[in-house]
């Protein structure tokens, strides 16, 4: 952190460092969010219970926000390791979760409904 606000100083100053202090914090909160709501609706899908869910959703914000404080640049190369991990597990779980349980209403008919008849063309121009 030291060094990217360290940066902000050089190109313009104390105003500019501390809009490189701010955007990096917003930036490790948006971090810390993003694996915590990842996490909880992973464990909410496995345990199917409201108060497993909310005991879990507390523990892993403790654990994530202790991971995701920099605390020197030392720590978060060293803690970026185990964010990682944690969130390729948490994607991971939930995945599996939802491959072994299936659909939980097999006869639910699909309804998805594609606009027009487009040609492959035009349907992955439409994602670029």
């Amino acid at each position: 952190m030291l060094i990217i606000v360290g940066n902000g100083r050089i190109l313009g100053g104390p105003w500019v460092e501390t809009i490189f202090a701010v955007g990096f914090l917003i930036n490790m909160a948006l971090i810390n969010a993003s694996i915590l709501v990842t996490s909880t609706i992973g464990l909410s899908t496995v345990t199917e219970h409201v108060a497993c869910s909310v005991v879990f959703t507390v523990v892993d914000a403790l654990v994530t926000w202790t991971m995701c404080v920099p605390h020197s640049m030392r720590f978060v190369s060293w803690a970026s390791w185990p964010c990682t991990k944690s969130v390729v597990a948490t994607v991971l779980t939930v995945m599996i979760t939802l491959d072994v349980q299936g659909l939980r209403n097999p006869q639910l008919a699909w309804s998805l409904q594609v606009i027009g008849s487009p040609t492959f063309n035009q349907a992955v121009s439409t994602l670029l």
